[in-house]
């Protein structure tokens, strides 16, 4: 595995993919390609995080985007770096229902809402990812520990007659796990306890048959295709270490 800005790469430009995107769906798209023997390519706008970032911080550098107000004031990204959102998401990591999947049964519309795909399909998918991600109350992995806000929120519901349950978090317990610094909304994980591609090594190509290398600092600015209808080439931009951008071909 290599992760460096694409101006520092001094290796071969020899691939047999090219990923847009290293957030968590670009992530393991690569790491199941390189599982296959592909050398891949993964192609990010934003940096490496530095630990305990916080999102509002990291994203003061990246252009915004105009709102439906007309005003520049949106983040057009959820997170410009390598691992994407996952870097500052709160853990919380639920699975569909079946009534996710068929919303149907419980809503009228004049389209068609049901996924063409069932609970049962997506179920060995979830076990991967909630095993990869140390899914906490999940598998092996044991529960997450509750805290006295969670106990006195609990205990309330209970006599509201409502019954409160547990969130699933990718979020490592125990002695190696959390040390419960601060709440995760936000604020990239300063000890790797929080699941994110990079601390649960979605990008490590190590045991693979194939190669994953990460260049970041390049925006993508779109896709060619050729008379067929396949993907030829893609257009980007490399970004320079100040925000002006440079025209890359």
């Amino acid at each position: 595995m290599k992760i460096c800005h694409i101006s520092s790469y001094s290796g071969l430009w020899d691939f047999d993919i090219v990923v847009v995107g290293s957030g968590p769906s670009g992530s393991v798209v690569a790491n199941t390609l390189a599982s296959k023997g592909k050398n891949v390519l993964v192609l990010e706008y934003g940096p490496l995080v530095s630990p305990g970032t916080l999102h509002s911080d990291h994203q003061k550098k990246f252009p915004k985007a105009f709102s439906h107000l007309n005003e520049n004031n949106c983040d057009p990204w959820t997170a410009c770096c390598v691992g994407g959102g996952m870097e500052f998401y709160d853990a919380i990591t639920f699975r569909y229902r079946e009534s996710d999947l068929k919303p149907s049964k419980y809503i009228s519309s004049d389209m068609d809402m049901d996924w063409p795909i069932s609970l049962t399909q997506l179920n060995p998918h979830y076990d991967w990812v909630e095993k990869k991600l140390n899914v906490s109350g999940t598998g092996s992995n044991p529960e997450f520990y509750k805290s006295s806000r969670a106990d006195f929120i609990s205990e309330a519901m209970k006599k509201c007659d409502l019954r409160a349950k547990k969130i699933p978090l990718a979020i490592k317990a125990g002695q190696d796990g959390c040390n419960y610094c601060s709440a995760c909304d936000e604020r990239s994980c300063p000890s790797g306890a929080k699941a994110s591609v990079i601390s649960r090594s979605i990008l490590n190509d190590k045991g693979l048959s194939g190669s994953i290398t990460v260049l970041h600092g390049i925006f993508v600015e779109n896709i060619e295709e050729n008379i067929e209808g396949l993907i030829d080439s893609v257009n980007c931009i490399i970004v320079s270490a100040h925000p002006t951008l440079s025209i890359y071909g």
